[in-house]
């Protein structure tokens, strides 16, 4: 088993033509499983679709801060959630599953065996123009729907760390991970209570990484875990090239149109050596504890039949849930 991709956007129209062939790339370097993060009504069934078809992707599905952002319209976020919450509770990609037999079903499709986690949902302050009110409603309520079901959640946080994290003391998921983790390290101490984990993703190969370095240092290496954050987040403009001369693993870079890069799920090998060096661990001893950190979110990551939300093979309606 390789190492995990913990948060992409898959379904980026970027990669569009050469999904399989980044999917390949990305498992030539050693990453074999991924975690594929929607980000509004518009991009959820994209996500769930390429999970449908690629045995190796882990689906969420949530409704992104950055598309509630300017939102004055408390209606349209209302109606969001809802159509989230019946995407969770009848997830029509797996009718088949309650037809199959069910041990038949994770030998061919591991992935499947998963429910669908929460994400990319959280708080972004960035924003120049925002309504903080609709965007923690948006977050708190989408809080309420992984609780419900007891789902993972991934998290996205921008210059609100401490605005999250007290929203989290009353509606704490069981799994959630921070993603594209950049501090601040003064609150890192209150979230490890909290149960959470931080990926890191190519921020940590940037020039101007000093803050990712330092919050990297300050998280236990048994809280750790990577991505791409792909296809946003390239390391820098001649990262590719740069790769390729110095013999690492080959890490793919596609040139956009506006002069920006590609990122890729293959970036994954890079981040874990940047974290070796920062951690002053070899490569081999890195690897062996994100694998270990990565088996116990997936230990704890809900599998069909096993919590209350869950679809069941004896109940051809779909879902079951809470009264």
């Amino acid at each position: 088993m390789g190492i995990t991709d913990f948060h992409n956007h898959l379904q980026n129209h970027l990669f569009s033509d050469d999904l399989d062939a980044v999917l390949e790339r990305a498992q030539h370097a050693g990453v074999t499983r991924f975690v594929c993060n929607g980000t509004s009504p518009d991009d959820w069934q994209d996500v769930l679709k390429i999970a449908e078809t690629h045995s190796c992707v882990y689906p969420c599905i949530g409704l992104h801060p950055w598309f509630v952002g300017e939102s004055k319209d408390l209606e349209g976020v209302r109606r969001s959630i809802r159509q989230l919450e019946r995407l969770l509770g009848d997830n029509r990609r797996h009718e088949n599953l309650c037809r199959k037999r069910p041990e038949t079903v994770p030998a061919k499709h591991p992935t499947l065996c998963y429910q669908t986690g929460v994400g990319e949902i959280g708080l972004d302050r960035s924003l120049r123009q925002r309504n903080d009110a609709i965007q923690e409603y948006a977050f708190t309520r989408q809080l309420d729907v992984a609780l419900e079901r007891e789902l993972p959640v991934m998290l996205h946080s921008v210059r609100s760390a401490s605005r999250m994290w007290e929203l989290l003391q009353d509606k704490c998921p069981k799994l959630f991970v921070l993603h594209s983790f950049a501090g601040p390290t003064d609150i890192i101490p209150a979230f490890l209570e909290l149960g959470a984990f931080f990926s890191f993703s190519a921020l940590l190969l940037r020039n101007k990484s000093r803050k990712v370095v330092e919050a990297l240092q300050a998280v236990p290496m048994n809280r750790i875990v990577l991505e791409s954050d792909s296809p946003a987040l390239p390391p820098s403009r001649h990262f590719g090239e740069d790769g390729k001369r110095s013999g690492r693993t080959p890490c793919s870079l596609l040139r956009c149109s506006d002069e920006t890069w590609r990122n890729e799920p293959s970036i994954i090998p890079h981040i874990l050596h940047k974290l070796s060096l920062v951690k002053k661990i070899t490569v081999e001893e890195a690897e062996c504890q994100i694998r270990e950190n990565e088996e116990s979110i997936f230990a704890a990551w809900p599998k069909h039949g096993e919590s209350p939300g869950t679809i069941c093979p004896d109940n051809p309606n779909g879902w079951l849930g809470r009264s």
